[in-house]
């Protein structure tokens, strides 16, 4: 049996303006000539359309169907016309010796007015409906929408994919929707798929965090929609599908008592992420692309909807890495749906992962490394093919890459992301008047403190301004006069027009004897930028402090000293001009639930086996012997934590491309400045013959 696809909604004519290249030589009457050409391309409804039939043209007996013509060229206007307008700038490319384009920047749309044109017929016989709801008009007059779904109790019961842009879970079609959902033993409710993005939710209000985890994502998701009056009618639909743009998407299903979200991510990069890693220009198209991947799967019979999510994500990227083809009528990239790209969105979609969350699971301290992977023996396991092959086998699980720093624990991704974002901000709207921003960072001696944060800024770059680190350490300065004399340096690169990035190095350390001394001579500098010199006042500039800990471990124990500190200290005062924290975990466990500590010690410990050299295997897992690798692991503690892994690392005897033994490690004497060394090489001794399959035997 034919399978009939009608697509309708809203029609939108994308124009865009290109700039073109101006000529060598020069004319008198330049100033009166537009180097500009403009484009069109339809857009809305009639984009979904193409999206649509490009994605089930290799399917048999599928037609699909737009309830508008397609405007021809002779029929185009920028305005008088019964289509809506929408505006921009175009970005020239150049890919494969051919001109190509992405959008500069959105100049926003003009809706058709009185030269709209509404009433469409439908086809009755439709197996699926799309719509493209994009809040110009279509939703608000019903005789646009009127005979499209089947009713209540019609023996035809196609599905019906909803598409939410501009405004969402408002309108006429929407209050139409939400009274059929509220209805006893109406088919709609089974069948209808309502697909949104994320921006749009919070465009109404909703509190959705951004690029902090995946999981605080679903969280606010699933919060929002049952908590924020403006979209709280969203959790009436059993099928939603609420779209991060191309870096993932969430689909919550109500089919029975208990909802469940099943989140498509990628597993490094989150939406601000993608943005930066995609900067050079933008596209149209994403949602549609999602829904037209999401339609292929509805035909085939497969409901799927998470397959179609990936291949969807990865057509996004798709469109994004072609960009329009340019023209008169500018060339959009719908093969990018087609079955030719089929093989290239499957190894695009590779790189997502999913995740199936209960509500139970739904809170703020839980992740999905905790979910997938709480057994002690399978996280040995999985430690152990960390350490040879490297952070790709963790297919399941977020990752948070900041530089060359790797980490997989939730509550350090989202500092991470959280100090970086408040970094950037930062950064982005200084002045010469601007006071520092004051940042802290807390973690076990060795934990690697400074390297977070240098990795967490090394990739940050301002278009007009450098980051230019300096280090001072406390502990080594003898009085209040040598910090003015620190203060001083910040204040010179400030100057010279690049931004301090400074760390204060065990700045809880006391001050001849005073625990928490120096607290008090940072108040001025934190709060108003300035220090005083006999009676002269300095201005430091903007610059960024990084209060490194000594002496706590974590952001709650330095806050409970500060509490029980000498007044004179002004320690409540100094943690009141913090703006941010990071608690940094070291390569040993925190507490006795801490089973993760070994994935961080084999993620730590790959990373030195690159900087070694380690030979590797045909199946490029590093050649390490499994019991020099499971003595890493299960090593009680290192004496002065990540510098000791690597100490050890490095004073193996162990050559560029050649294998890692037992026999390579360092001497009792040298094992023992940084492990208990009886212990390490004890464990080398009593290995299981097959490590992959057995949990760690205990201490002999």
């Amino acid at each position: 049996m034919a399978e009939l696809v009608i697509v309708t909604g809203d029609k939108t004519i994308d124009w865009v303006i290109v700039e073109e290249s101006k000529p060598e030589v020069r004319h008198d009457d330049e100033r009166l000539r537009a180097h500009v050409a403009v484009c069109w391309h339809p857009g809305g409804v009639f984009l979904l359309d193409r999206l649509i039939a490009s994605s089930v043209s290799d399917i048999h007996d599928v037609q699909v169907k737009c309830a508008y013509d397609e405007p021809l060229a002779d029929q185009i206007r920028a305005y008088k016309n019964p289509y809506n307008h929408t505006f921009g700038v175009m970005k020239l490319l150049r890919r494969h010796n051919k001109k190509r384009g992405r959008i500069k920047s959105y100049s926003g749309f003009r809706e058709a007015g009185r030269w709209r044109v509404d009433s469409p017929t439908y086809d009755s016989s439709a197996t699926v409906i799309a719509i493209d709801d994009a809040s110009l008009g279509f939703r608000d007059n019903p005789a646009n929408w009127e005979n499209l779904i089947p009713p209540a109790h019609s023996t035809i019961k196609p599905w019906v994919l909803y598409k939410m842009s501009q405004k969402a879970a408002t309108g006429e079609l929407w209050k139409h929707v939400l009274d059929r959902l509220r209805t006893k033993d109406d088919w709609l409710a089974d069948k209808l798929i309502v697909v949104t993005n994320v921006a749009r939710l919070r465009d109404a209000g909703a509190e959705i965090s951004r690029d902090l985890s995946w999981e605080r994502c679903v969280q606010d998701v699933a919060s929002e929609i049952l908590r924020n009056d403006a979209i709280q009618d969203l959790a009436q639909c059993q099928k939603l599908v609420v779209s991060f743009g191309p870096s993932g998407a969430v689909y919550i299903k109500r089919e029975s008592q208990i909802p469940t979200y099943q989140l498509v991510y990628d597993r490094e990069r989150m939406e601000g992420e993608w943005e930066e890693e995609h900067s050079n220009g933008m596209m149209f198209g994403y949602g549609s692309a999602l829904c037209a991947s999401i339609v292929r799967q509805l035909v085939t019979g497969d409901n799927n909807i998470v397959a179609a999510m990936k291949m969807g994500l990865a057509a996004m990227d798709s469109i994004y890495r072609r960009g329009f083809g340019l023209g008169v009528r500018l060339k959009f990239p719908v093969e990018c749906l087609s079955s030719d790209y089929r093989l290239q969105r499957e190894k695009t979609a590779k790189r997502f992962a999913v995740a199936e969350i209960l509500p139970s699971s739904l809170d703020y301290h839980s992740s999905i490394l905790d979910l997938y992977h709480h057994e002690r023996a399978e996280i040995e396991t999985l430690s152990m093919r960390v350490a040879k092959a490297g952070e790709e086998v963790l297919e399941d699980v977020p990752l948070g890459r900041f530089g060359e720093l790797l980490t997989v624990n939730r509550t350090e991704i989202e500092s991470l992301r959280a100090i970086r974002n408040l970094v950037v901000n930062y950064c982005n709207r200084i002045s010469l008047s601007s006071e520092p921003i004051s940042i802290a960072v807390f973690g076990a001696p060795g934990s690697g403190k400074s390297y977070a944060v240098k990795q967490l800024t090394e990739p940050l770059k301002m278009p007009d301004r450098e980051i230019k680190t300096l280090e001072f350490n406390l502990s080594q300065l003898n009085s209040s006069d040598d910090l003015v004399g620190a203060l001083h340096r910040v204040r010179d690169v400030a100057l010279q027009g690049s931004i301090p990035l400074v760390f204060w190095d065990e700045f809880d350390s006391p001050l001849r004897g005073e625990g928490l001394g120096w607290l008090r001579y940072f108040l001025a500098p934190m709060q108003d930028g300035t220090f005083l010199q006999g009676e002269m006042v300095h201005r430091i500039g903007p610059s960024v402090f990084v209060f490194a800990g000594g002496t706590s471990s974590q952001y709650e124990e330095f806050g409970k000293k500060a509490k029980n500190a000498s007044p004179d200290s002004k320690a409540l005062d100094f943690l009141s001009r913090i703006r941010g924290y990071i608690d940094v975990s070291g390569p040993d466990p925190e507490d006795s639930d801490d089973l993760h500590y070994m994935l961080r010690r084999a993620l730590l410990l790959n990373s030195l086996f690159k900087k070694k050299k380690i030979g590797k295997d045909r199946d490029g897992n590093f050649r390490v012997d499994d019991e020099v690798i499971r003595a890493f692991l299960e090593v009680d503690a290192y004496h002065h934590g990540a510098r000791s892994m690597r100490a050890i690392v490095e004073t193996s005897n162990v050559g560029e491309g050649e294998r890692f033994k037992r026999s390579s490690l360092p001497d009792l004497r040298q094992l023992n400045l940084h492990v208990d060394a009886s212990r390490f090489l004890r464990i080398t001794r009593t290995s299981p013959p097959d490590f992959g399959f057995l949990p760690f035997s205990s201490e002999s």
